[in-house]
C-alpha cells in the first residue's frame, strides 16, 4: 500500500497528524499553496514524505480553484489517495477520474454536507462527486444524515473527526496544577471565563462582552480573559472601555506559546465561544475545561460534538444573551471537587474522539 495525500494547504495545527501519518502509513504529501484567507501553515519541507506543492489559482468559474503542477502526482504508483474532499477543487476530478479508470482507491477528507441540498444541480453535483470515492472521511456524525440522504451509502462514511497536537497538550496537561495567575491579575477569585481564537465578526465576542455586563447588574461578578489577533468586526477593548469594564476583562491578545495556553485554559472556570466553535471546543477540553457554543449546529464547526449537553460543556439559543447568561452560570462557582471531575470528563472525550491515536487507528481500519 502507498499512499497520495493530496490537499488543498498545509495548516499549522494538522503538522502532528501528518507527521504521524508520514511515519505510521507511508504517505506522500502534496499541498496546494494557499487558499486564499489568512491562515497560518507550517513548514512542508521539514514533513517526511513532503513531494512538492501545486499552485492554486481562481479560475471564471464561480468558485472553482485550478492547480498547476500536478503531472508528479500521476506518475507515480500510488495504490490510494486521500484528497481534500472539496468539489469545488478541479484536481480532485482528476484523480477520482484517473483513480476510477486505474483501479486506485480514493478516500475524500471532508466536512461533508451540514443541510439539506435544496437546488436540484448542486444536488446532482454533490453526489456524483462523493458517491465516486472509495470511502469519506468525515469531521463528525451529525453530517452522516446529510450524506446519507444524498446517497451515500453508511458503510461508506467514517468519522475521523479533528485533532490539535495530542501529545503535546497531554504532556502540559499531566503538569498543570491550579494556579493563582487569574486573582494576580484581576486582584480577586471571581470565576474566569475564557474566549481563545481569532477575533472577527463571526465569532461574536462582543456577546460573552454583553453577557460578562449583565450579569454584573445582577449582582454576579464573572471575570473574561480574552485571547485572540483581531481580523474584523466590532472593537472588542472599546466595547470594554465603553462599558467601562476593564477591571473585569483582560485582553490579553494573541497567543502562540502553548506553556501560557495551557495554564490560562486550565485555570479557566469554562470557555465561551459564541459564535462559530471550530478547534477552540478541543483546544479548551484538551485542558480540562468545558466549552459553551450555541446550538445551531448546521452553523458552527463540527467540532460542537466534542461538547456534551451538562457534561463536557452546554449550548445556548443562538443570538440569545440571556441564554448565554444562563448557560455561564451552570459551569460558575464549582467546588474543586467538581472542577476536578469536569476536567477528567473533558480529558476523556478529547482522548477517545478528538486526538490523533483515534484518527490513525480510522484511516488503519479503512484503509
Amino acid at each position: 500500500m502507498k499512499i497520495c495525500c493530496v490537499f488543498n494547504y498545509n495548516p499549522l495545527y494538522r503538522y502532528p497528524i501528518y507527521s504521524a501519518m508520514a511515519e505510521q502509513l507511508d504517505c506522500d504529501f502534496f499541498f496546494g499553496d494557499t487558499v486564499f484567507k489568512p491562515l497560518k501553515s507550517f513548514d512542508a519541507e521539514n514533513l517526511k514524505g513532503f513531494k512538492g506543492y501545486i499552485k492554486a489559482k481562481k479560475i471564471g468559474i464561480k468558485g472553482y480553484i485550478w492547480h498547476s503542477n500536478i503531472s508528479k502526482i500521476f506518475k507515480r504508483e500510488y495504490t490510494h489517495y486521500i484528497l481534500t474532499g472539496e468539489s469545488a477543487l478541479i484536481v480532485n476530478w482528476l484523480i477520482l477520474v484517473y483513480a476510477w479508470l486505474k483501479k486506485k482507491k480514493v478516500f475524500l477528507w471532508t466536512h461533508g454536507l451540514n443541510h439539506e441540498i435544496k437546488i436540484r444541480r448542486q444536488r446532482i453535483s454533490a453526489q456524483l462527486f462523493y458517491k465516486s470515492a472509495t470511502g469519506i472521511l468525515l469531521y463528525n456524525n451529525y453530517s452522516k444524515k446529510f450524506m446519507e440522504y444524498i446517497g451515500c451509502k453508511p458503510e461508506k462514511l467514517h468519522v475521523i473527526h479533528n485533532s490539535l497536537n495530542t501529545s503535546e497538550q497531554t504532556t502540559l496537561y499531566e503538569k498543570l496544577t491550579p494556579s493563582n495567575i487569574y486573582k494576580k491579575y484581576f486582584g480577586n477569585e471571581n470565576p474566569v471565563v475564557i474566549y481563545i481564537g481569532r477575533i472577527q465578526k463571526r465569532m461574536r465576542v462582543e456577546m460573552l462582552i454583553e453577557a460578562i455586563k449583565r450579569l454584573k447588574q445582577q449582582n454576579i461578578l464573572v471575570n473574561a480573559v480574552i485571547i485572540g489577533s483581531y481580523i474584523d468586526g466590532v472593537d472588542i477593548a472599546q466595547m470594554v472601555k465603553d462599558y467601562k469594564m476593564e477591571d473585569q476583562v483582560w485582553m490579553y491578545g494573541p497567543s502562540f506559546d502553548e506553556n501560557v495556553n495551557s495554564e490560562l485554559l486550565y485555570n479557566a472556570d469554562v470557555c465561551v465561544a459564541p459564535g462559530t466553535v471550530g478547534l477552540t471546543a478541543i483546544h479548551s477540553l484538551s485542558y480540562g475545561t468545558p466549552c459553551i457554543t450555541h446550538s445551531n449546529h448546521s452553523a458552527t464547526g463540527p467540532e460542537f460534538e466534542a461538547i456534551i449537553e451538562g457534561y463536557t460543556g452546554s449550548f445556548f439559543e443562538e443570538n440569545n444573551i440571556e441564554s448565554l447568561m444562563d448557560s455561564i452560570k451552570q459551569w460558575i462557582n464549582k467546588s474543586d471537587k467538581e472542577r476536578n471531575e469536569i476536567r477528567l470528563r473533558a480529558r476523556e472525550e478529547v482522548e477517545n474522539n478528538w486526538s490523533i491515536d483515534y484518527q490513525l487507528g480510522i484511516l488503519s481500519k479503512v484503509l
